[in-house]
């Protein structure tokens, strides 16, 4: 439980975006298997459904990658650690308060950096330079 992986490096292992084969070749060099939080479960198949609702996938990509995704929770890829919520919105309010005016960083982003260092990450990965500078704040690289 090195790396923590943002939402929207997962949503596009399984939704072709521009950038996924940039996110697979990432989530291929983590040992698996890859924390996954509530928050993360939760937001990654609301966004494969909202890209569905948008138009921008097919119900049957939707059905397809939400398929995908649990079938890689099943298999071990993924992995549920007991989370401390309490202790996450604690870190993720001191963050806010020492950070957000700095950063710009939006509340859902500083939940993700939150959960990493409240679990031991040591690492965080996300495409948003936001919240890659709120976790280099919070001491993840």
């Amino acid at each position: 439980m090195d790396t923590y992986v943002d939402t929207g490096i997962i949503v596009k292992t399984y939704i072709k975006e521009s950038d996924s084969p940039n996110a697979i070749a990432l989530l291929l060099s983590l040992p698996a298997p890859i924390i996954l939080t509530p928050l993360q479960e939760l937001e990654t198949a609301n966004a494969i459904r909202l890209k569905h609702a948008r138009g921008e996938i097919t119900a049957a990509a939707m059905a397809a990658a939400l398929d995908n995704f649990q079938d890689d929770i099943r298999a071990g890829r993924w992995h549920r650690p007991f989370c401390d919520h309490s202790a996450i919105y604690r870190k993720a309010a001191e963050l806010s308060r020492a950070h957000a005016v700095a950063t710009n960083c939006r509340s859902l982003d500083l939940l993700h950096v939150a959960s990493a260092s409240v679990l031991g990450c040591r690492a965080f990965a996300t495409f948003d330079k936001r919240q890659a500078a709120a976790a280099r704040k919070a001491g993840l690289s």
